[in-house]
């Protein structure tokens, strides 16, 4: 057996050379070479290990190990924004590649991660966490499996991005085309046809692709010990797996009862609105394809039918934006101006010069995405805004600038902890500072200065409803959605019954129903993006509430003493300064303490939202109860 000194000292000086290698090699075959190479002594043994390893060394290792995942990471968002925004058959190669490498790497760091947690005492906790998480992975032990994922999941991203609805000659995409549709037309038949359209073209080629995709996903899971991906997702982004789902099923119940009032009022209003040809009166769920949206998570877009107060329309801010005829790139400077208002940073010059704010003349992946490309000074977005500026895009901008904001404040953060608190965290954050950002806030609070008390209830009611519209139900959807995935990865659901599965789980969480009949054939989960890019889901669920804890805290900060739901932070830096305190952690420490410092809680609670919405529940439930009562007296007088 070699020298234990000389040992350790040959895999210090093989981490140097790996390190120097990977910042100046120029092709990704002499970086996976090295890499492999370098470090193929790492897992010579447990008892060498164990004999040799001291606290020094484990700090050289990290520090270097966590400047090669910087290198690989990279090399992953450059190769995924290549792709996505222009999807073609080389870019595609490309990716697959870089990724099949990079896993290949994560692979082997995870397993030299665990081999020190096992045979080495640490008393350093962060470099206890800092292993804790590279341990973590679901990288399948067959460079062969690894393949077929990347090639599944390529097959389905692809078919999602490039997919239109074609009719009369004209040919539309998801975002923007039917998404517009989807949220202005109130044509029955025209939303039927775009429902079942895109599910059409998307459904049945999907099918198969994500059944084989799973089992290679759930390989890769027991691979590394856990007993399906849902657990490893779980693990890995919420650090407390079984918890979360108990926690998911507490929150669930205590939104419910809002939700149910929610739904019944707006049932009665799609109801007077569409007649009984459209809204059976039998049936007490509401069709798919009626509420605004192409998969019925956000209903703000039929505000305009379910307006509580129809002659109080001075707080409606689609007005307010489309009257403002912004620009893709004017929308991007109004973001950052109300960044900048709080003392959050102003976008990078990378930023302006490389992000794509609307679709371009090639193919590509039109789905919203902020970027983080590990260099310190390169985040950028993607979207494809419409020529005028909406309410939809107006959110979406301000969503993903505030996660640059996040990615920008913890770049100097390691890099195993240039990460959120949790994906829930991260997407609570955005939806926050969108939230604070439609100025109609500050707007409606001083038109109802000059108000009767009776106007300036009515305003509110319609500020809440609007805002009840989009954020409840996504919860209520984000929460089945996540329940159905978890299943079929559990293998409780089976391919034979994903269709029926998921309207069984919609009717019953949501109170939903298809507009027509069907099979398994359509495959209507795959009609989601997330389901087919394998992105997890319950972080809306849970972000959602966040959010409303968030801004809570935000609102006190402050300092004015207004109603929570009018709270405006624009101009405030005291706001800025304690959101920078909390996103320069990154990831060092777990999401519980991490939030602790940001709200004051280490625990998820319902009471935030619950307390911003309570005037529109008690509103909801006096008019369904009234309305209610009607319809028994109308029953009994015929």
């Amino acid at each position: 057996m070699m020298n234990i000194q000389l040992y350790t000292v040959m895999v210090l000086l093989m981490c140097a050379v790996l390190f120097s290698s990977l910042t100046h090699s120029s092709t990704e075959e002499t970086i996976q070479k090295k890499l492999l190479e370098s470090f193929e002594d790492f897992t010579a043994g447990p008892q060498l290990l164990k004999d040799s390893v001291t606290k020094e060394t484990v700090q050289r290792w990290l520090e270097h190990s966590n400047e090669v995942s910087r290198v690989w990471n990279e090399r992953l968002n450059s190769a995924q924004w290549r792709y996505e925004t222009n999807i073609s058959q080389e870019n595609s190669n490309q990716l697959i590649s870089v990724s099949i490498q990079s896993d290949a790497w994560f692979r082997k760091q995870a397993k030299f991660s665990r081999l020190l947690l096992d045979h080495f005492p640490f008393d350093d906790l962060d470099m206890k966490r800092q292993l804790r998480l590279k341990s973590v992975t679901a990288v399948p032990e067959s460079d062969a499996i690894i393949r077929k994922q990347k090639v599944f999941q390529q097959q389905m991203s692809r078919t999602y991005s490039k997919s239109k609805l074609c009719a009369a000659r004209k040919c539309l995409s998801l975002e923007p085309d039917l998404i517009k549709m989807m949220s202005v037309s109130r044509d029955p038949r025209q939303l039927l046809w775009a429902w079942k359209g895109w599910r059409d073209v998307i459904g049945p080629s999907t099918r198969d692709l994500l059944t084989n995709y799973v089992h290679l996903l759930n390989i890769g899971a027991t691979d590394n010990g856990f007993s399906d991906i849902g657990e490893y997702q779980r693990e890995k982004y919420y650090e407390f797996p079984q918890w979360i789902e108990v926690l998911s099923d507490q929150l669930l119940r205590e939104i419910k009862p809002l939700y149910v009032e929610l739904h019944t009022y707006v049932r009665h209003k799609l109801s007077q609105f569409y007649g009984p040809a459209v809204m059976k009166e039998s049936v007490s769920t509401i069709p798919a394809h009626l509420l605004g949206d192409m998969w019925a998570q956000a209903w703000g877009n039929i505000f305009p039918i379910v307006r509580p107060f129809p002659s109080n329309t001075k707080e409606d801010f689609d007005t307010i934006i489309n009257n403002q005829s912004l620009t893709p790139t004017e929308l991007q400077q109004k973001a950052e101006q109300f960044y900048e208002s709080i003392g959050l940073n102003p976008m990078m010059p990378k930023f302006w010069r490389n992000s794509i704010f609307k679709n371009q003349l090639t193919e590509m992946d039109c789905h919203p995405k902020a970027f983080d490309f590990h260099r310190k000074r390169d985040f950028r977005v993607k979207m494809c805004t419409n020529d005028m500026a909406t309410t939809y895009d107006w959110n979406v901008a301000h969503h993903e600038m505030g996660h640059l904001e996040y990615y920008m404040a913890y770049r100097n953060q390691p890099d195993i902890y240039r990460n959120p608190a949790n994906p829930a965290v991260d997407e609570a954050v955005g939806d926050t500072l969108a939230m604070f950002s439609s100025t109609h806030k500050r707007h409606i609070y001083r038109l109802s200065q000059g108000g009767s008390d009776k106007h300036n209830y009515k305003r509110n009611i319609n500020l809440l409803m609007r805002e009840a519209l989009d954020k409840i139900p996504t919860m209520i959807f984000a929460y089945l959605l996540e329940k159905w995935r978890w299943r079929v990865y559990q293998g409780d659901i089976s391919s034979a019954n994903y269709t029926q599965a998921w309207w069984k789980m919609r009717y019953d969480y949501q109170g939903i129903h298809p507009p027509l009949q069907r099979t398994e054939s359509d495959f209507d989960p795959g009609s989601k993006y997330h389901v087919l890019a394998d992105i997890p889901y319950i972080r809306y669920f849970f972000s959602t509430v966040l959010q409303y804890q968030i801004h809570e805290k935000l609102c006190q900060i402050t300092g004015r003493n207004i109603p929570i739901q009018h709270c405006d932070i624009a101009g405030t830096k005291e706001v800025g300064a304690k959101l920078l305190d909390f996103m320069e952690l990154g990831s060092s420490f777990s999401w519980p303490q991490s939030l602790k410092r940001l709200t004051g809680t280490a625990t998820i609670s319902s009471r935030p939202i619950l307390n911003y919405f309570y005037p529109l529940y008690t509103w909801l439930k006096n008019i369904n109860d009234r309305q209610s009562n009607d319809l028994k007296q109308e029953k009994k007088s015929v």
